[in-house]
């Protein structure tokens, strides 16, 4: 279930869910964490843009953050008050190109070469065809934020093997 923050904590409390990926950290919500157990998805990579194969970012190893102030964005629709994906931090004005509110149209998009996307370094092993994920070399003044994988105490074997995937997944894709 894509959904935002808040949405996917409320089914996870109701039991339409048994696992909830979120981000903590600067800039976001104190989310209300009470009853439910948080396992950080650890990982080197920090966030980064994903590109259009064609745009000039895709043959490199790395952007600074200044480049990114000229760039077309494309960002996350905002869900009322609940934060989305913008633009990198740090730029006063972005060029947003669209807002939407899925990450395969945002990345359909980005695709198209109608923009670059902010992505977590957690998800860049999961663009699309079409679409390279760049990491940003951070000077200690970009994102910091955790990703993690949220259960109820009492979780089924099957939401533990989940969380259990996820963390192997993100240690071998450093």
């Amino acid at each position: 279930m894509e959904a935002p923050t808040p949405a996917q904590l409320r089914a996870l409390r109701r039991g339409r869910l048994e696992v909830a990926i979120l981000a903590r950290g600067e800039g976001l919500p104190a989310y209300d964490l009470d009853g439910l157990h948080v396992s950080e998805l650890r990982t080197s990579r920090g966030a980064g843009v994903a590109v259009a194969d064609s745009h000039p970012f895709a043959v490199r190893d790395w952007v600074e953050p200044e480049e990114l102030a000229d760039q077309a964005w494309v960002v996350g629709a905002s869900h009322g008050d609940s934060p989305e994906f913008g633009a990198w931090p740090g730029i006063a004005e972005p060029a947003v190109s669209f807002a939407v509110r899925d990450w395969p149209t945002r990345l359909g998009l980005v695709s198209a070469g109608l923009g670059i996307a902010l992505v977590p370094g957690f998800a860049a092993p999961a663009v699309p065809h079409g679409v390279r994920w760049i990491p940003v070399r951070d000077q200690g003044d970009g994102l910091r934020r955790q990703v993690c994988a949220v259960t109820t105490h009492d979780a089924s074997p099957a939401a533990r093997a989940m969380v259990r995937a996820l963390e192997d997944e993100v240690t071998e894709s450093v």
